[in-house]
């Protein structure tokens, strides 16, 4: 009995291991993606999302609550106590976190750029962009401009860096 319950911990383990990437394939991936957005495969708004997302290491949700002014591009900081529902509408984290988090400067660089394209792209549509814009938006199925990301919206994004993954081991 002893036996059996330690090779069904081995065999759990070996299992959960085979979950991640390592660094050298987390890279691999990152450089895929970020080959997707050179080639205009992807969006910069799209690679701006996982990247926040993956930096923050927070829910979809909560960065998708995002607006400018919960960053602070000058200080490198973004503050975050928000997420949207499955409604889109903005509630408060998961436990009501409120956490400030110190971001690299290659976020920053992506999050300036992507500010400057969000307004010159709002404008198109006679939008103005304040500190009370959602970071992360989109037109969604019915034509609605500057509509909050519905929860899947991440999940939903394909591209050619997803070659990559499903060609792996792990997804």
């Amino acid at each position: 009995m002893l036996k059996e319950a330690f090779g069904i911990k081995l065999q759990e383990s070996k299992i959960e291991e085979e979950l991640y990437l390592s660094s050298e394939e987390l890279q691999e991936w990152f450089e895929a993606f970020k080959e997707d957005l050179d080639n205009d495969k992807i969006s910069l708004k799209d690679y701006v999302l996982f990247f926040t997302t993956f930096i923050l290491n927070d829910r979809k949700s909560e960065s998708y609550a995002l607006h400018w002014k919960n960053i602070d591009l000058d200080k490198a900081e973004i503050n975050l106590k928000n997420a949207l529902d499955k409604y889109k509408n903005v509630k408060s984290t998961k436990g009501n976190k409120k956490t400030i988090f110190s971001i690299p400067h290659y976020l920053v660089t992506l999050l300036s750029q992507w500010k400057m394209q969000q307004k010159q792209e709002l404008a198109q549509f006679d939008i103005m962009q304040t500190p009370d814009q959602l970071v992360f938006t989109y037109i969604d199925t019915k034509g609605n401009v500057n509509s909050p990301l519905h929860v899947d919206y991440l999940n939903n994004k394909k591209c050619d860096c997803a070659d990559y993954v499903n060609n792996s081991r792990y997804i």
